[in-house]
Order: structure tokens, then sequence, then C-alpha cells
């Protein structure tokens, strides 16, 4: 690595608590939930002509040291490569000292500038950086020597390398900051850096043996710069089930106390609070649905704040668990079927149509769609009623089943429209309120219901029939996925005019609205070929992440947000070029949630006709195909199978719900510690008590309560 150079401008001085205190208070102008803020960006890859975000592992995600309410990008060009510009001064931050080109110094100070609000004065090479900074914020600050049991890095530690063991090399040595560490009890593992001047990626993950880190041959000595002041201390935390108690205490030290907590990014799921004196506690009330798959993986930071205003962030994840409630449609009768899991077995009810004995069913045709929520512990579910062309919702209070219908012919809601409604529906839940969109058949549009204080708002969001100011006039909205993102709803929805994929977003004051992918998207990187004609999405790392079907090339489509903008891939079928993938037809169905941080995604192969699975390890997609022809794993059925799905994920692992054709039937499919299970739910084939003679499960969605 290069000496870094002066700058002919002062230092900018900066204190520690005042940057700190903008970096985890979020971006201001925009209303949020209390417990919500904006991540903030640690620069930018614009200090030199032609200069880019390094790719990452992946080539998909960018590189970038992300956590505790931050991300900083990982910047090329490497200067040792040359190139144009790729020696051109580069300033970590304002008033920094200056470095030739994007070296390994730039981002480690870079990132120590806004995670930490520190500065540094004097010229540092890569070798010296845990020793300049550990020297001029003693308070803050200590060296981890390499090799020192009990210690190695962890997330957000500053490495400095070098060929000689004073950390005073000829080659200047280099840095890097650790993303992410698995070092086990006795000191081997792996530990994952990001770094600038190194390779093409900018991600590398390092060997660690008998609390040693290995970088490479030239850079035998080691040692790192870690927090020596507050620290936060909390373990894992325990998952919440729906309707029922929950209380955490979280843990920190290094400071004087009282501690004060607040969570700073991300968001609690409704029900739950965190006291000031760090207690997470309450009873969640509802687990957020994605078109009808419930989410139940919560990601936030949290900050204390000890007696003299030192401040720590850590992220966190809480798991909301629960047990599933499916519902189905039943073909025979016309109506939705109910399947409740218990402590006991599974519970079976006709909830409402010809085949319902509730009172205030309708002997109305209903269930062709629908998707569910859970609200105070308690299912609502929004559905079709085929024979009026109207949406549906039930709901249960206490042990009773309550009816109505909300919009179309039949409804006396003010704001509700006379259209046929309700022929594709996805729910989910925002603030503690149900939120649902759907399908208007007759003017060709995206319908948009939502509860509030004075009862069920109804409008038009997208399509003929909207009012609003950007919206298509196309016709959109037979297929639907919804999300809830940053505390608020966004939903992805067909155009089935220009075979496109379209988004809509909620940004606190009014919607917006964009193409995503198809023949009038603008965005690069966007297929010309028809896309969206089925979608599920789901939020990974705060940000959504959209699988859906590519009918062109009968293939599944994925599209993902990045801090740059929208990426895309095909994921699987003949236009893949993914290792794994297959060259059937694929996707004309898809269900998604997350595992471990990963999107999980079930989708149907029509040349089999067989349920596909989709996952991540590591840095690499997986594939296999999990019920039906072509699966090779036991307890696997032949029959037609996956054409309608939904999925949830429980502690031991995903469960999928999906139709079996041949037989007319509801099969399951859960992950255990041995592998996965089969069995047949209800309909045909069936061997539990309650289950229905009947064909169901052509439609499909499970909630958690």
């Amino acid at each position: 690595m290069v000496k870094r150079l002066k700058q002919n401008c002062g230092l900018l001085a900066v204190g520690l608590m005042t940057l700190t205190a903008l970096i985890v208070g979020g971006a201001a102008g925009r209303p949020a939930l209390a417990t919500t803020t904006t991540a903030a960006v640690g620069g930018s890859c614009n200090e030199v002509k032609k200069a880019y975000q390094l790719p990452g592992a992946d080539g998909i995600t960018p590189a970038a040291w992300s956590g505790a309410g931050l991300t900083v990008p990982v910047c090329g060009p490497i200067p040792n490569d040359g190139g144009a510009g790729a020696t051109a001064p580069v300033y970590p931050y304002p008033g920094a000292l200056r470095t030739p080109g994007y070296q390994c110094v730039e981002f480690s100070e870079r990132y120590l500038f806004y995670r930490y609000g520190v500065t540094m004065g004097i010229p540092t090479n890569g070798d010296q950086v845990a020793a300049h900074y550990a020297a001029a914020y003693p308070g803050l600050f200590m060296v981890v020597k390499n090799g020192t049991p009990g210690r190695a890095p962890v997330d957000g530690d500053v490495l400095s390398m070098s060929e000689a063991p004073g950390f005073d090399s000829p080659a200047d040595g280099h840095t890097a900051v650790v993303q992410s560490s698995a070092v086990n009890a006795s000191g081997n593992g792996t530990v994952t850096i990001v770094e600038e001047n190194a390779v093409p990626s900018g991600v590398q993950v390092l060997t660690v043996t008998d609390w040693s880190v290995r970088y490479s041959t030239r850079f035998p000595s080691i040692e790192w710069l870690t927090t020596a002041g507050l620290i936060v201390t909390a373990p894992a935390l325990p998952a919440a089930q729906v309707s029922r108690a929950y209380s955490d205490a979280l843990t920190a030290t290094g400071g004087p106390g009282p501690y004060r907590w607040a969570v700073t990014s991300g968001s609690l799921p409704d029900g739950l609070a965190l006291s000031a004196s760090g207690v997470l506690s309450g009873t969640v009330t509802a687990a957020s649905a994605s078109g009808g798959d419930a989410v139940q993986t919560w990601p936030f930071a949290v900050t204390v704040t000890d007696a003299k205003g030192a401040k720590a962030v850590d992220d966190l994840d809480l798991s909301v668990t629960g047990s599933p409630e499916v519902f189905s449609y039943d073909a025979a009768t016309g109506s939705l079927r109910d399947a409740r899991s218990t402590a006991t077995g599974w519970d079976f009810t006709t909830l409402d149509g010809r085949g319902s004995t509730l009172p205030g069913h309708t002997s109305n045709t209903v269930g062709t769609a629908s998707s569910a929520v859970e609200i105070d512990g308690q299912p609502m579910v929004f559905y079709s009623d085929a024979t009026t062309g109207s949406l549906r919702v039930a709901w249960r209070s206490a042990d009773t089943w309550r009816f109505e219908t909300l919009d179309g012919p039949g409804s006396t809601l003010a704001g509700h429209t006379g259209d046929q409604v309700g022929g594709a529906v996805s729910a989910l839940v925002v603030d503690g309120k149900p939120v649902v969109f759907y399908s208007d058949a007759t003017s060709g549009s995206l319908r948009y219901a939502g509860l509030t204080a004075a009862g069920w708002q109804l409008e038009a969001l997208d399509g003929p029939g909207s009012a609003l100011a950007q919206h298509t006039w196309h016709r959109v909205g037979s297929v639907i996925s919804a999300l809830v993102a940053d505390g608020e709803p966004q939903v992805y929805y067909y155009d089935s005019t220009a075979g496109a994929l379209h988004r809509a977003w909620w940004n606190g004051t009014r919607w917006l609205f964009l193409t995503i992918d198809g023949p009038t998207s603008q965005l690069a990187g966007h297929t010309a070929g028809q896309v969206g004609s089925a979608v599920a999405a789901t939020v990974v790392g705060g940000q959504p992440q959209v699988f859906y079907a590519d009918a062109t090339s009968h293939s599944l489509r994925q599209a993902w947000l990045t801090a740059s903008g929208w990426r895309f891939g095909t994921l699987d079928g003949p236009g893949s070029a993914v290792a794994g993938h297959t060259a059937d037809d694929v996707g004309s169905a898809v269900g998604v949630t997350q595992m471990d941080g990963s999107a999980q995604v079930y989708y149907y192969d029509a040349t089999r006709q067989s349920l596909r699975h989709a996952w991540r390890i590591g840095t690499a997609w997986a594939f296999e195909t999990l019920d039906g022809a072509g699966s090779v794993i036991a307890g696997h059925d032949t029959d037609h199978v996956g054409a309608a799905v939904s999925v949830t994920e429980l502690p031991a692992g995903p469960q999928v719900f999906y139709t079996d054709a041949t037989r007319g039937s509801l099969r399951c499919a859960w992950w255990t510690a041995a592998g996965w299970d089969f069995a047949t739910l209800d309909g045909p084939g069936s061997v539990l008590p309650g289950h229905t003679a009947d064909p169901v499960g052509t439609s499909v969605s499970v909630a958690l309560y």
C-alpha cells in the first residue's frame, strides 16, 4: 500500500458524540414510527473518475460494511491494478488527509469516521491504523494482538496487517474491516472482511485457527482495533410468539450506569416495546404478512448510552413464531376452508360459502383467492366472493367468526365500488392495522383498503380507476404481493397490458409508482420479456426482494433493491446462468419466506408438475425439487403438485402448503432436524380427523397465530 499524502486544508473537527448522534438518528423530514430511523450511508464511490462500488463476493450484493444502522460502500478502481484515475486523490471524509486512489486506508478511515466520528491528523499506513487510532482515542479503542487466547475479531473491528512484527513494513501493510465473525469457543472458524485495493470483489473470508487470523503469507503480522468502552453484550434474543406475553432484558458492559436504551434502526413487531432500562416486553399482536406468507424475522438496531454519554450500537434479530392457520378453497362446495394447528393436532372448519354452518356465512362461491394476517392474536382473512364479484373479510373475535363484504357489490361501506373486485388479494399489517390490496376486474385497477380509527378507507390505487398522481392507464393488479418495509406498505403487481411488473409504495406522504421490470421498465438490467404473472416479495436485510414469473423465457426472475438501485437476475429456468438451475418451465406460482437472513423460494415447475425450492448457502444459490416428479427426497409424492403455494417459517424451519392437483388435496411439507417431512393435510388422501373428501387447495394462504 502507498503512504498517505497531506491535504492542503485543515482537519475537520467532529465530536464523537455529535456525529454518532447524527448517524444513529436517521434521515430527517420523514414521518415514521417512534422505533424506526433510516440507515445512514458512509460516503460514496464518486471521488475518482469512473469509480464504482466493488461487486461483492457473489457479484450480486455490492461490497459494503453494513451494520449498526450504517452502510459504508467499498470502492474501486483498485490502485494496484492501474488504469485511468486509479490514483487520483481521494478524501475519506471532509477534511481528511488524501490517498492516491481508493487505498485500503481510505476505506478503514472512512468507516471509522462514519461509524464513530473519529478523525486522524497524521499520515497512517495500513499496518498503522490500529495503533494510531488506539493511541488517539484511548477511551474508545484498544489493540488486540493476533493469537491472544479468547480473542477473535468481531463485527466492526479494523485489522492492521504487516510484513514486519513492528508494524512498520516498507510495503506500508494493509487494513480491512470485519463484516462478520464465526469463531467457536476453541478459537477456530472464519471472519469475513471488506477491503479496498486488494481483491476485485472487495470481500474475503479469512481462516482463524487457535485464535490466529491468517490473511496471506505476505502479511504474517496482524493486530486489530476494537472498542474499549461501552459494548452491547445481549446474546441472541429468544423467539416471541404471537398473542403470548414476552420479556427479555438487554445487557451492556464497559461504561458507567445507568444505561439508557433505544431502538434506532429497523422496527419491532406490533405489541413489543423496548424500555429505557433495556427490557424488551409486551405481546406480539400481529405477524405481518407478504402475499399471505407470514414474515417473522424482525431485524433492528439498539443504541445504549451510558451515564457519560458514550454510545454503543448493536444489530439484533427477533423471530416471531406461532402456529400456522391455513385457508384454502373447497372446489366442491365453493367454500373457504380453515385448517388450524393446535397442541393436539389440526382443527378443520368450513369457514364461509355453501359448505359453512357458521352464523353470518354466505351461500355464495367464495375463496378462489385469499390472503390472511393475524390481528391481536386472532386471524383475519380476506377472500373473493365469485358469485357477487366482491371482496369478503372474516375475522375471529374470541371464539366467534364474524363476516363482512368489504368492497364490491353487496358492500355497505362508504367509498365502496360496484365493480367486480377481489380476484387477486394480498394483505398485511401496518401499525397494528390490516391493509389489503386487491384487483378490480371491471376497471382493470389495483384497489386498496386500510382500517383506520374512523373505519375502512377504500380507494383505487393504480390503473384506469385511480385518481392518484402518476398512476398508469394500463390494466393492473390481477396478481399482487405486498410487504412492509421501514414500517410502510409497498406492493408489487402485474401490468397485464404491458406484461410488466409494477411497484407502488407509500413514502409517508403519498403513493409513488415505478415499473420495475418488463418491456416498459426504464431501469438498467430489466428484461424485455413478459414478466410478473406470478409474484412473491419479502424483505431481506431491510430491503425488498421480489421473485416473479418470466412468461417469455419460462423462468423465475428476481429483483432486489440495493443502495445503488434495483438489480435483476434470472434465478431458475431456461434463462438462468446460476449453477444448478433447471431447464424446465418454472415460476408460474411462487411463494417466499426467509430463514437465517436469506430468502427461501418455493415455486411451480410446470414441465414436471412439481414443487421447486431455491435457497442461499453463503453467497450461492442451491436448488432442489421438493415434491412431485423429479424429487429424490424421502416421503415425496409423484402427484402433480405446486400450482398454488404459500409458505411460512417456524422455529424448526419452513412449512410449505401447496396444492396436489392429482388428488385434489392440500399438501404440506415441513423442515425438521432430520430433513423434510410430507403429509396430505386436507382433501382426498388425508388421514387427519375432520378432513374433507372434497377437492381443496387450488388457492391457499397461511398466517401464524
